[in-house]
C-alpha cells in the first residue's frame, strides 16, 4: 500500500465510555469499527490537554533549559520549558504563562513554529512549539509544591551532549527542539 496521509481509512467510533477522569487525564474506552469491518474493543484513548514547549534563545544564541524530577521515570530530566494549555487559553498565551511560572522569564518575541502529536495512536492532544527571543527576567518563578524547577541557558552543543548522555531525554522535547532549530534556519 502506498503511503498516504490523506487516506480515507478512518475508524468509526460506535461507543465510548469514560473509565477515568480527573484534572490531569481522561481515559476513554472506545468501540471502533475499521474500514475492513473489524470491531476493536476496547480501544483506550488518553485525553490530555494540549501542551506547549518554548525554545527560548538569548543574545548569545544559548537556549533556555529547565530540569525537574519526573516521577514515572524516577529521575531528573533536562527539557524545554512548557506545560498545559488551560481551558479557554490559546497556545501562545499558555507558553508565555508557563515561562513566567517555571522560570520568571518573559519574552519579547514569540511565534509558533510547528505542531506535533505526542502519540497519535493513543493520545488525543498536540504540542505547539514556540521559538522565543529577547528573554528578560520578570521576577521569581511561581512556587509549585509539585515542581522543583531549575533553569539555565545552554549552548546547542551542550544540549546535544545532554541528549547523547540520555539526560535531555524526553522525545517530545527533542522533537520540539528540532522544529524550532529548523524554523530558525529558514
Amino acid at each position: 500500500m502506498k503511503l498516504d496521509s490523506q487516506s480515507n481509512r478512518f475508524w468509526k467510533r460506535i461507543r465510548s465510555k469514560v473509565v477515568l477522569s480527573d484534572r490531569w487525564i481522561t481515559v476513554r474506552a472506545d468501540t471502533c469499527v475499521t474500514p475492513e469491518n473489524v470491531t476493536i474493543e476496547p480501544y483506550y484513548v488518553l485525553e490530555y490537554p494540549d501542551w506547549v514547549h518554548a525554545v527560548v534563545t538569548d543574545k548569545q544564541g544559548k537556549i533556555l533549559v529547565v530540569s525537574q524530577y519526573r516521577h514515572a521515570a524516577e529521575r531528573v530530566c533536562f527539557e524545554l520549558p512548557g506545560g498545559n494549555v488551560e481551558p479557554g487559553e490559546d497556545a501562545e498565551a499558555a507558553v508565555r504563562r508557563e515561562l513566567l511560572e517555571e522560570t520568571g522569564i518573559k519574552v519579547a518575541d514569540c511565534w509558533n513554529v510547528g505542531v506535533h502529536y505526542p502519540n497519535p495512536a493513543t493520545h488525543n492532544n498536540k504540542v505547539s512549539v514556540f521559538l522565543a527571543e529577547r528573554p528578560s527576567l520578570a521576577g521569581a518563578a511561581r512556587e509549585d509544591p509539585s515542581e522543583q524547577i531549575a533553569w539555565q541557558f545552554l549552548t546547542l552543543g551542550e544540549i546535544q551532549e545532554l541528549i547523547t548522555q540520555g539526560e535531555f531525554c524526553q522525545g517530545l522535547h527533542i522533537a520540539s527542539l528540532y522544529l524550532a532549530l529548523r524554523a530558525r534556519q529558514a
